[in-house]
């Protein structure tokens, strides 16, 4: 799906050049946030019945709320 995606999104990202500290950046953001993130939830599905994992799955949104509010983010 992430494929696919960033193919309706290349019209409208425009390139230019990166240090290779910006690089490692985007590196590490394709790796840690998404990939691993990916990967762990994919692997605790194996481990889970689907009740559970729907359920857990429903909580991601209250989680998200409850972290946001703890770190002082504003709903406009």
């Amino acid at each position: 799906v992430m494929p696919l995606s960033a193919l309706f999104i290349l019209p409208f990202f425009s390139f230019y050049d990166k240090t290779p500290a910006v690089w490692a950046l985007l590196l590490a953001l394709a790796v840690l946030p998404t990939y691993l993130a990916h990967l762990l939830y994919q692997t605790g599905l194996g481990h889970l019945s689907a009740t559970r994992a729907a359920l857990l799955a429903s909580l991601e949104v209250l989680v998200a709320l409850l972290t946001a509010a703890l770190l002082g983010e504003r709903f406009t």
